[in-house]
């Protein structure tokens, strides 16, 4: 009995895989590597058994290592043979063509896909005097017009290939439809501290960028002023219609003043607003401000003489107390959960200083991470 269900699994497993070779149905899309004695890791075992119809010698490698050490980064396709996707690992080459690839798994994929002969002429970008060719113009980017408009207001800065930082992804896609280039995401994090000031209205010269990301990174600029962040500084110098760039990263030194808490133009009114960014700073009145724009405002409100003491909170002090409308209203969906002094997990410190603002009351961090519950 045994013997008669073992041939039965053998011989459906040979009509099986006769009627696989034999079929122009394709294969799925599920991602399950298979590697092969031939060096090749194919995306799933269907495509495997699909190459074994015209090498019937292939078999499964039983050294996995093989394939990696061979072809890192290929996947075979079932479509003209071309290598279905590439790894999103920026290690650019510069191709035959003058283009730049983002690596050479990518340069193979294109050339295959456009039946073009492509080789990797040398690792890197290419030169800068084929920087022309190496922004390829995106085929779907005709006009301004069909470019995102507006991205939400969330700072996850991402890298991109042309070296600049950008606040978010689609901040990204957004400049490089504008600009009519290919921009890709190099890695998360930003390049070297440099802000991109991404906007479709940043190019025209009569027109300013409407907003910034709510994102305290100071910067310095040639003006000697502290701006909250490069970003600031741009909005700053476009609707003053001043020549000011960045010094620095940093702010400036202690003499010199920020942008964020400069005294209005008339001496006789105190700022209306602040930016809702979170930088405490302690005062000379030994109180704790949310940063040194609402000290100042708090200052001249009630015409009394407080300056910085010192940047972050006075010793576990409360914040000074504001009305709940002027607590933030908004905070960076990012969830790094921190567990606060009153035992609740919140999202991420805004959310904790938020809620602690809004019911006016005395919340720290008790530490990173989710609080811990004893049964």
């Amino acid at each position: 009995m045994k013997v008669a269900i073992w041939i039965a699994l053998c011989v459906s497993g040979l009509v099986a895989e006769k009627d696989l070779c034999a079929s122009s149905k394709g294969c799925n899309r599920m991602y399950s590597p298979v590697c092969g004695t031939d060096g090749v890791k194919y995306a799933n075992k269907c495509l495997f058994d699909k190459a074994k119809c015209t090498n019937p010698e292939l078999a499964v490698a039983t050294d996995k290592t093989s394939c990696q050490a061979k072809h890192p980064e290929r996947e075979l396709s079932e479509q003209h043979g071309c290598i279905q996707s590439c790894h999103e690992v920026y290690q650019p080459v510069c191709g035959s063509d003058g283009q730049t690839y983002s690596n050479e798994c990518s340069l193979k994929r294109e050339s295959c896909l456009k039946g073009v002969k492509v080789e990797m002429k040398s690792p890197g970008r290419c030169a800068e005097e084929k920087k022309q060719n190496d922004e390829r113009v995106l085929l779907d980017s005709d006009s301004i017009d069909d470019c995102p408009r507006a991205c939400i207001e969330i700072f996850q800065p991402v890298c991109g290939t042309d070296g600049n930082t950008y606040a978010n992804k689609c901040t990204l896609k957004q400049d490089a439809c504008a600009r009519k280039v290919s921009i890709q995401v190099a890695h998360e994090g930003d390049c070297d501290g440099k802000l991109k000031v991404s906007n479709l209205q940043a190019d025209a010269p009569t027109q300013c960028p409407k907003g910034c990301p709510k994102i305290y990174h100071p910067v310095c600029g040639t003006d000697g002023k502290t701006y909250a962040n490069e970003c600031t500084l741009h909005l700053h110098a476009c609707e003053n219609k001043v020549d000011v760039a960045v010094a620095h990263d940093g702010k400036c030194d202690d003499n010199n003043t920020n942008v964020a808490a400069q005294p209005p133009a008339n001496p006789t009114e105190c700022r209306k607003g602040c930016p809702e960014i979170y930088h405490a700073v302690c005062g000379t009145d030994g109180k704790t401000y949310e940063n040194e724009c609402t000290l100042q405002r708090v200052a001249c409100e009630n015409k009394i003489d407080v300056a910085v003491a010192h940047d972050g909170d006075c010793e576990g002090r409360l914040p000074i107390k504001r009305e709940i409308k002027e607590c933030p209203v908004a905070c960076i969906e990012i969830l790094r959960p921190v567990c606060g002094s009153d035992g609740k997990t919140y999202d991420n410190e805004c959310f904790l200083k938020r809620d602690a603002c809004s019911k006016n009351v005395h919340v720290q961090v008790a530490h990173e991470g989710m609080c811990i519950v004893d049964e």
